[in-house]
Formats: C-alpha cells, structure tokens, sequence
C-alpha cells in the first residue's frame, strides 16, 4: 500500500471514530479527534490523486467518499 492510502486510511479511521463519538454524544473526544483529523489532512497533498496507480486511484476515492459519509453523519 502506497504512503498515500495509508494516510487516506488513518483519515477515514479517524472519521469513524468522529462518527462513535458525535452518536455518543461524546463531545470531547469528538472535539479531540477533530482536531487530529484536521493536522492529518492539512499534510495530504493536493494532488493526492494524481499521484496514484490507476487502482489505488480508485480505492483512493472510495475511501474519500467514505470519509464524506461520516462527516454527513456526524454534521
């Protein structure tokens, strides 16, 4: 696995953990997770994508769909 999907990994991992934690009403671990999760994508390139193999191009973007999901579950 590309450095770039390991990333996109950890982000989605934290979304989830976003996802629990706003369903438990447990706002400071969500607060917490936020702020981690935003450090994690501040460093991810712009052209994350491009960078990417055909395949990892998509598994790149189901991952980033997934990462939406939960910020529409969480908002």
């Amino acid at each position: 696995m590309s450095p770039e999907l390991a990333e996109l990994e950890r982000l989605l991992a934290l979304y989830e953990l976003m996802t629990s934690a706003a369903e438990a009403q447990d706002w400071e671990s969500l607060a917490s997770q936020d702020t981690e999760r935003a450090a994690l994508a501040e460093q991810l390139p712009d052209n994350l994508v491009a960078r990417l193999s055909p395949a990892e191009q998509v598994r790149a973007r189901a991952l980033i769909e997934n990462c939406l999901r939960c910020e529409a579950r969480i908002r």
